[in-house]
């Protein structure tokens, strides 16, 4: 971090797999040993002003997580002890881990918000707000959150045409954004 933030330091308690565009422990996204998984969309940020907390930037939450959690409440709980202190995006993150567990986390009026069990009826992202995403979902809307919930429903489970990994592809290429990429 730059100055006057505090930084942070510390030691990995878990390997992971992450998607890194600007370079080691930046990443966009990953899976760590765990099961942990942490991704990424843009949309509409504001976080946290400087208190007594380290500071740490965006991708480098994604790579603090990866490091340190194991589940959605070990994610939510490092809110107390880190900040995240802007310096590239805007980010919500979708958080998964290997319980099946899901939450949606984005930072708005520069306070944490969290959406997870019955708060989270999708546990799919795209780069609008999750509120918003909601709205758009009941008032059916043509985006990408409810394409790909519309993909999701219509797949049957029996359908021995295309495997679940295939069609998991299928929904990431109907909601690909031109001239984007995906990971």
């Amino acid at each position: 971090m730059f100055p006057p933030e505090k930084p942070i330091e510390w030691i990995s308690k878990y390997g992971s797999i992450s998607f890194n565009q600007f370079g080691a422990e930046f990443p966009y996204g990953g899976i760590n040993e765990e099961g942990l998984v942490v991704e990424i969309m843009t949309s509409r940020a504001e976080y946290p002003l400087p208190d007594n907390r380290p500071a740490i930037n965006e991708s480098q939450w994604v790579q603090y997580q990866l490091d340190n959690a194991k589940n959605i409440e070990e994610v939510i709980s490092s809110n107390k002890d880190i900040r995240i202190s802007k310096i590239q995006q805007n980010l919500p993150f979708l958080i998964t881990d290997k319980k099946g567990n899901s939450a949606v986390i984005e930072f708005l009026n520069r306070k944490m918000k969290v959406y997870k069990g019955e708060n989270l009826p999708f546990a799919v992202l795209e780069n609008s707000t999750y509120d918003i995403s909601l709205y758009n979902q009941k008032a059916k809307k043509q985006c990408r959150f409810n394409t790909t919930l519309n993909m999701l429903n219509n797949y049957k489970l029996n359908d021995t045409n295309i495997s679940p990994v295939d069609y998991s592809f299928k929904i990431l290429e109907e909601v690909a954004l031109d001239g984007s990429w995906s990971i």
